[in-house]
């Protein structure tokens, strides 16, 4: 459809021009020729529009377009810009619409990311209010508004049609797969790794596994990231570390930073769907030193938060540039980790002693639950807590010591 070939932000008058008269509503395209009206009937008929592009294929609604009539039905055939009344106040419009989709007391799951609204000035001061609905790896979505049915939405040609038992029942095992296939994914590279097939060869020691993985890269048809516009890149984050070193590789690109010995110390893998792989190894032979000095190997707890936090925060902001959709899954693995204790400190030394009385993680690979990142920027310290809190807990304590009671970030 003409309407993909172009970013949301890029679509102009022309482009809705050129939908007349020859393109009509489709699975994909629904013309209105008035904005979504206040009331019972226009909430409801607003979120079955929204749900059913959701649950099919995603797409556009498009306000503000004059259709074609057949006697009394419409033919889907778009006629012209009759435009739209556009409200004093765009902003506060579009917020309001907006949330009605975000509201899980009318659609549930809550659409990830949010539908986009956007205002289209055409000639002699008219508007065609533009709305994208990106298709749902988490349909199906139900929705309802003051009503007690949850009604759920697909789209057929031209029409929003309630899903049949059939229907319903399929959508819910393809949803149901897509946090095995994320668990999947992470514990198939996790026993890669370990396995010495890693792009490059890595510590045997203690070992951090960050996973990015956007929900649109386990679609079949996700869509494949321009992974070379990285080339060339300069001190790319890689758990505290920059990684300088950069190379095409076949999946996509890979930066590293490797010590003399010819073994890296940590590496970030892009992938050209979209996911991203952070991973950072030490060596035995100072989990050995470790264990020398205080009886224990340890983790420095908050220099970890800290790494993690500015890692994710970073390579966000780099799916963001090579145009990848939120929501984003956020994996965070620990690997040869049986038996160390979790410091709380930064102190350069500890002595016999100090790790005694903190209890050994009794686990050798922890793979602590996903968090989901809506967006692509955001206090990414907030939306690690749930995970660091759990880390925590493999070494015998209730929270990490770092945030205070309303969960934000203290003590860095």
């Amino acid at each position: 459809m003409i309407l993909d070939d172009k970013s949301f932000d890029g679509i102009n008058a022309d482009d809705i021009l050129s939908l007349i008269p020859g393109i009509p509503e489709g699975h994909r395209l629904d013309y209105k020729r008035d904005l979504p009206a206040e009331g019972a009937k226009g909430i409801r008929d607003f979120l079955a529009d929204v749900s059913a592009l959701a649950n099919t294929a995603g797409g556009f609604l498009l306000y503000g377009v004059e259709e074609g009539r057949d006697d009394s039905d419409k033919t889907g055939l778009p006629t012209g810009v009759c435009g739209v009344d556009a409200p004093k106040n765009e902003e506060v419009f579009i917020a309001a619409w907006q949330g009605r989709t975000t509201d899980t007391q009318l659609i549930e799951p809550r659409l990830i990311p949010a539908p986009r609204f956007r205002f289209i000035d055409f000639p002699g001061g008219k508007k065609v209010l533009m709305v994208f609905v990106q298709k749902s790896l988490l349909a199906p979505h139900w929705c309802r508004y003051e009503e007690k049915a949850r009604k759920f939405y697909i789209r057929h040609e031209c029409n929003n049609m309630l899903m049949d038992i059939g229907e319903v029942r399929h959508a819910f095992v393809e949803a149901r797969q897509i946090p095995e296939r994320v668990d999947d994914f992470r514990r198939l590279r996790a026993s890669q790794i370990l396995a010495n097939e890693a792009p490059l060869p890595l510590g045997d020691g203690f070992t951090v596994v960050i996973h990015l993985l956007p929900l649109s890269s386990f679609a079949a048809d996700a869509p494949s990231l321009d992974t070379m516009m990285l080339a060339g890149r300069t001190a790319m984050r890689c758990l505290g570390r920059n990684a300088y070193a950069n190379r095409p590789n076949f999946d996509g690109m890979l930066f590293s930073n490797s010590s003399n010995e010819g073994v890296a110390r940590c590496y970030s893998q892009v992938y050209r769907y979209g996911a991203v792989e952070i991973v950072q190894a030490q060596s035995r032979e100072l989990e050995k030193q470790q264990v020398e000095s205080t009886g224990a190997a340890f983790v420095r707890a908050r220099m970890l938060e800290r790494d993690v936090i500015e890692t994710v925060t970073d390579w966000l902001e780099v799916l963001s540039e090579l145009q990848a959709q939120p929501p984003v899954f956020v994996c965070l693995s620990l690997l040869r980790v049986k038996n160390m204790v979790l410091v709380s400190g930064d102190r350069e030394s500890l002595y016999k002693g100090d790790v005694e009385d903190i209890p050994r993680i009794d686990k050798d690979m922890l793979f602590i639950a996903p968090v989901i990142a809506e967006a692509l920027v955001g206090n990414v310290g907030r939306l690690l807590r749930p995970a660091f809190d759990v880390l925590w807990q493999a070494s015998g304590r209730a929270k990490s010591l770092f945030y205070n009671a309303e969960g934000d970030r203290v003590g860095d």
